[in-house]
């Protein structure tokens, strides 16, 4: 079910590891000689999860309710 919902290829989000360190750090390197933002590597807890907040992406959307009806005082406010 996971991987319907992982997108391979482009630019990364987050990046999940499990390993060990020597393969850590050659990722890092890979990594860090790569363009674009710098990108957080996850590594599992003691739990054997990775933490769920680092896997989600949050939006805010805001709808100006108070001007929709047409009331042209309220947009100059």
């Amino acid at each position: 079910a996971l991987a319907a919902r992982v997108r391979v290829g482009g630019q990364a989000d987050a990046v999940l590891f499990d390993g060990d360190g020597a393969a850590l750090l050659a990722l890092l390197r890979e990594l860090a000689a790569g363009e674009g933002p710098i990108c957080p590597v996850l590594r599992p807890g003691a739990d054997g999860l990775y933490p769920p907040d680092m896997l989600l992406r949050e939006r805010a959307v805001s709808t100006n309710t108070a001007a929709a009806g047409g009331n042209a005082a309220l947009l100059s406010l």
